[in-house]
């Protein structure tokens, strides 16, 4: 079963996988061959469906991708200069995030503080206040 699970994720030319407390064991997989983020039953490796469609919010060839303490689903892409916020729950988009401050963001993630760090490959990392 992990050697199929692996084969479809490589196959999907998977950027990003996480495995968030909202949804137990599904996988969320990141693709910038369709530009969209898939979700997969992470038992069985079923494929559940699209999560996030190709374009909703402005989503351009996603990158990283991370669960907030809010329950929503955050996420980066090479074509966006901000993080886009989408309903964890039903993936439809809710915002921009951090809007302007961007250039070119990479991975992200909720540090204990509860700020979102996020690589900006042309100036560094970037920490916004992870309520606002």
């Amino acid at each position: 079963m992990y050697r199929r699970i692996c084969s479809l994720l490589f196959a999907l030319s998977a950027l990003a996988i996480l495995s968030p407390r909202a949804f137990g064991k599904d996988l969320f997989v990141t693709s910038s061959a369709s530009n969209d983020i898939k979700r997969y039953n992470g038992t069985t490796g079923a494929f559940l469906g699209t999560f996030v469609s190709a374009g909703s919010g402005g989503l351009s060839d996603p990158q990283g991708i991370t669960f907030g303490p809010d329950g929503n689903l955050y996420v980066t892409g090479n074509g966006n200069s901000t993080v886009k916020r989408y309903n964890g729950a039903t993936g439809a988009y809710i915002g921009d995030f951090g809007a302007g401050v961007l250039t070119n963001p990479g991975q992200l993630s909720f540090g204990p503080d509860g700020n979102l760090y996020v690589s900006n490959r042309d100036n560094g990392i970037a920490r916004f206040a992870g309520t606002t």
